[in-house]
This record gives C-alpha cells, structure tokens and sequence, in this order.
C-alpha cells in the first residue's frame, strides 16, 4: 500500500469517527492551504450583503449583515435584525477532512458591539466559543452590554489556541442574548453587533488555522512490512 493510499484510507475512517454528526461545514481543500496555513477572513466587501456569510456559515439565526453610513463612515455590520426575539447566532464549521492537513493551532480575531438604546435599557450578553466534537465548547468572548449607559460598548477579541490532538473538525459558535434583568425582554435592532468593521477591515472576523501534514502512522507501516514478509515466505515455498 503506497503512503497516499494508506493516508486516505486512514483519513476516511476519521471522517466518519470525529465527523458523523457535522450536517454542513466550511470544506476545506488541499489548493486552500498555504505556507502551512489556512487562513479564514471575513473582509469588509464580502459582508456589503449575506451573500458570503450565509454560504460559509453552518448555520445564521437572525441575524443579517447591514451597511451602516454612520458620521461620514461606512460600516459594514452583522446585526441580530428580529426585534421580538431575545437571541442571535451563528455558527462555523471548518472541515479539513477532505486534505492531508490537520490544524494544531489557531489564532481568531472577533469583535461584538452592544449598544444601549436611547432609554439605556438594553443589557445583553454577547458569548462566543470554539469545539472539535459540536458538544463540549471552550469559551473564548463572554461580554455584557453595560446597562444604563448611553452608548453600551465594544469589545475585540484576539484569541490562541493549539490542539493537541490535531481534529478533523474544528466548530467556532457565538450569541448574542438578552439577559433576565433586560428592560425591554428583547434584543433591538442595530444595538447587537458582531464584525463591525470599515473599509480597513480593521476589527473584521479572522481565524487563522495553523496545519500540518499527517504523518504516516507507524503501526500502518509494520503491518505493510509484515504483509510483504508473508508475500515473501509464500512465494519461497511455491518454488521450493
């Protein structure tokens, strides 16, 4: 068996093993991976519309991205757009099942707006996080709207992380929530920002995954050299 096809005999169990219960992801291929790198960027152009977002995302619960021509300044914005709902979310699925790379690290870049409204009600919770099995989920931006302040905040999040175990699949997640003591009981539109950015992209959603090859495992090479011994012993005897 040649190193390529045990690879993707190897790889084709793993898929089914860490990836049975992925519905949709970001599938990533071999011609995407550069410098030993796979870099995912959510620019400024690519959110003038949901065009981009709802093709790459796994999955986007009211939300939608907004131009905003604020003091002389265009922002782009993915907003929570349904004023009777008390959440919004999202999710990303990067998938690298489909390569001969494995991420072990990763660098994200986010960034949530909250803000008041006029009567300095709205108190919301922002959270994001990421997985490599959709189930247990590391928590990487947890941020309170201040209430009773005029204009709420902001915060930009610029996480690291390395996996030890090199997954398949790697699932990043975030919300954004009313919370119990909320005035109105309800998320309002264009005060609940994710990615808010300009024409710099200064601010705009990135990960930046780390990959490596997979290495041939040892235990597929001794079987290979165990094969050909008996192929060998075999053929020994039918000349004998």
């Amino acid at each position: 068996m040649s190193k390529t096809m045990g690879k993707k005999c190897l790889m084709t169990l793993f898929v089914t093993l860490q990836a049975a219960s992925v519905q949709a992801a970001l599938v990533i291929e071999e011609g995407d991976i550069t410098a030993g790198h796979y870099v995912y960027d959510l620019t400024f152009a690519e959110t003038s519309d949901n065009t981009v977002l709802s093709a790459d995302a796994e999955s986007v619960t009211r939300l939608t991205c907004y131009v905003d021509n604020w003091s002389a300044t265009t922002l782009h914005e993915v907003i929570a757009y349904y004023t009777n709902s008390t959440s919004a979310g999202l999710t990303y699925v990067f998938d690298f099942s489909q390569t001969d790379y494995r991420p072990t690290a990763m660098f994200l870049r986010e960034k949530f707006t909250l803000f008041n409204n006029v009567h300095g009600h709205d108190l919301t919770r922002a959270w994001s996080g990421w997985s490599t099995d959709g189930a247990s989920w590391t928590t990487m931006t947890d941020f309170t709207t201040p209430q009773n302040t005029t204009y709420g905040g902001s915060t930009l999040t610029e996480y690291d992380t390395t996996f030890s175990d090199m997954p398949a699949v790697v699932s990043y997640t975030m919300s954004m929530t009313t919370l119990p003591g909320d005035a109105d009981g309800i998320l309002t539109a264009d005060h609940n920002q994710w990615n808010r950015i300009d024409s710099t992209n200064a601010g705009a959603f990135l990960v930046d995954f780390t990959v490596v090859e997979i290495p041939e495992p040892a235990s597929l090479s001794l079987s290979a050299l165990a094969g050909l011994a008996l192929l060998h012993r075999r053929k020994g005897k039918l000349h004998a």
